[in-house]
């Protein structure tokens, strides 16, 4: 995770259980493709950092996990 101290409150699953957004079926739409797309976005803009900042084990680090997110895909306990 780009972001330990997010995942560790698992905001994601806290919206999933929001009843607001269990009513409208809608709102799941493709959820796990653009959650998908915002995890893969996060990782591109800490690549760019990396680079910028010319942090090489971070880089490392960064480019390996996208990896893994690329390699995962989307989540699959997202959705309708």
């Amino acid at each position: 995770m780009f972001y330990p101290g997010i995942a560790a409150i698992d905001p994601l699953s806290g919206l999933l259980r929001d009843p607001a957004l269990r009513a409208d079926r809608s709102a799941l739409v493709d959820a796990a493709v653009r959650h998908h797309c915002y995890e893969l976005h996060i990782g591109i803009t800490h690549l760019r950092w990396c680079v910028r900042t010319w942090n090489q084990e971070h880089l490392t680090a960064t480019a390996e996990l996208l990896a893994e997110v690329l390699e995962r895909g989307p989540l699959p306990s997202i959705g309708v």
